[in-house]
């Protein structure tokens, strides 16, 4: 797997930055936070990160920022700027996020599935292993049920040669 190629830091016009192909919407409660930080501050303290496309450059972190930017009224924003595959843009999303602010249970769902896809993507044995393993997860849970154990507390690793641990 090839790693994305990321240039300095620039500014770009905030005009000129597009919003597609994202796996979430902003937050109007963390836009709202960001602003205020924007009018405490004065800028942007993280750059967003953005890919070169032909007609553009389009955001694959930082939302937030972006949305903040615009409302109060910010005409330039500091990006990073790579020349990555439309993959890679959505790993970058999805680490980003997951990494970052708690998310709700809806949004870490499809960050996992969006990050699940790439990977077997990536890695098609996985795919197969795992559909080898539905059985094994479901007397698992099962078994969790009775016990009155939490299925949240389990985690499933490969590390573990693909069983579920506790």
């Amino acid at each position: 797997m090839r790693h994305p190629n990321w240039q300095k830091i620039n500014t770009l016009p905030v005009s000129t930055i597009q919003v597609e192909e994202r796996l979430r919407t902003a937050s109007p409660t963390a836009v709202a936070s960001i602003v205020s930080s924007i009018q405490e501050v004065g800028r942007i303290l993280q750059p967003l990160l953005v890919r070169k496309v032909k007609d553009g450059y389009r955001l694959m972190d930082g939302l937030h920022r972006l949305c903040a930017a615009k409302e109060v009224g910010l005409e330039e924003i500091p990006v990073s700027v790579s020349d990555c595959t439309l993959d890679q843009a959505i790993r970058t999303e999805v680490d980003a996020n997951v990494a970052g602010a708690p998310l709700s249970v809806l949004d870490m769902a499809v960050f996992l599935s969006a990050h699940k896809a790439l990977y077997e993507k990536d890695h098609p044995e996985a795919k197969r292993a795992f559909k080898a393993n539905q059985a094994g997860a479901e007397i698992v849970l099962a078994k969790c049920q009775y016990n009155h154990l939490q299925p949240t507390h389990l985690t499933f690793s490969t590390k573990a040669n693909g069983k579920f641990i506790a």
